[in-house]
């Protein structure tokens, strides 16, 4: 389809449930990698609802000399808004709100997935070593995307003000402050580890020196891959879906009544403001949602006994060909467990004081489960548990 202009290439995945993934692509490979091409699209069943990839528009400005793009656009159209746009459109299909997609890219598909983020106002973001600032990339393939993209700027020196903003992920991230970010980003990968992960993480304020979910949105991963820039490691992909997951929910309750979200008050085609005045008038008021009503943050945490998502701790593990799954809380609540095979829920445990739940497994498969608990008070806040291969009964010598 075209949108303002762009392009905008895309395969679509629907689910169940009110989850939303957007995959974006990083540079390409002119000799092995024709447009539109879509990282990941076979990675599919693997995220746990529906998946949007979407091609990167602004490689198609020249889709024999440009391998990166960053979903930036050009001088005179602003790709990143269209792409949120087009995003907004999807997830309403779904019924679901901006607060409940995932962003998913590495490298430029990272930047794309931070800048998206941003623009949707309040979604999570998961970038694998992404750059966070374009302008700080190696520049030939920088002097390359400038000079298709932005033809009558001589070169980064003659951006505007407004198009570095445009340029920055680093800034539109910190700007938007209802959004949630996993940074994941592999320690031998100096350049970025250096020039990208470093500033955004020291700006935000997170641990440099080990993987942290102590920072109220933005999370990070870190491990020790090769010297190689690259995507994440296969072995790790369940891993960072579920702290996706963890991070998206946190302070939420999906399944009761999303958080509303708006479109960006004064966004309009060929005449937008300055993104950072964008981010922070698409953040919706923070709010928690309880019995089916929705409440001011501020004013449910003055409740004592009101549950914390932060409290909610799962584990998960296969014994003797079942499926183990224990909450722990540390306060008195009721429990409820959805099993989960692949992507169809096939068992269901109701509300009980047992923070436990076990189930027997007698075919091969993907297996996890979502976890409810309810206070006291009637609050609720739910879970997810790490998902768990099981390879199918072992079958006795004859």
């Amino acid at each position: 389809m075209t949108l303002d202009g762009g392009r905008f290439e895309a395969c679509y995945w629907p689910k169940p449930g009110k989850r939303l993934y957007v995959l974006l692509s990083g540079a390409r490979d002119l000799k092995t990698k024709a447009w539109p091409n879509f990282d990941r699209w076979s990675w599919a069943p693997l995220f746990p609802g529906s998946v949007l990839c979407i091609a990167d528009p602004t490689l198609a400005l020249d889709t024999t000399r440009l391998r990166i793009g960053w979903y930036a656009g050009t001088a005179t159209q602003d790709w990143t808004q269209s792409l949120a746009d087009l995003v907004r459109q999807v997830s309403h299909t779904i019924g679901a709100f901006s607060s409940q997609v995932i962003c998913y890219g590495s490298s430029a598909g990272g930047f794309g997935a931070l800048a998206l983020a941003a623009r949707l106002g309040d979604a999570t973001a998961v970038a694998i070593n992404p750059q966070t600032d374009v302008l700080k990339y190696h520049v030939r393939p920088v002097r390359q995307f400038l000079k298709l993209a932005f033809p009558d700027q001589d070169g980064k020196e003659a951006l505007t003000p407004e198009q570095r903003l445009r340029l920055s992920a680093l800034e539109a991230v910190l700007a938007a402050t209802q959004v949630k970010c996993l940074l994941v980003q592999n320690r031998k990968d100096l350049h970025h580890y250096r020039e990208h992960f470093t500033p955004l993480a020291k700006r935000a304020g997170v641990d440099l020196r080990r993987s942290t979910r102590t920072h109220p949105r933005i999370w990070t991963m870190l491990y020790d891959g090769t010297a190689k820039h690259g995507p994440e490691p296969r072995n790790m992909v369940v891993d960072i879906i579920a702290a996706a997951e963890a991070l998206c929910r946190q302070g939420r309750d999906d399944d009761a009544s999303p958080l509303a979200s708006a479109s960006p008050q004064g966004a309009t085609h060929g005449g937008k403001p300055p993104l950072a005045k964008t981010a922070a008038q698409a953040a919706p008021p923070e709010t928690l949602v309880q019995q089916g009503s929705v409440q001011e943050g501020k004013d449910a945490e003055q409740k004592q006994d009101a549950l914390d998502r932060s409290e909610l701790e799962i584990e998960a593990r296969i014994q003797d060909r079942h499926l183990v799954v224990r909450a722990k809380m540390q306060r008195p609540a009721q429990y409820s467990f959805y099993l989960y095979k692949d992507q169809e829920r096939i068992a269901v445990q109701k509300y009980a004081e047992s923070n436990e739940a076990r189930w027997p497994l007698d075919t091969e498969g993907t297996y996890w489960a979502k976890v409810y608990v309810l206070g006291p008070d009637g609050t609720k806040i739910s879970g997810r548990s790490r998902s768990l291969q099981f390879g199918g009964p072992t079958r006795r010598p004859s």
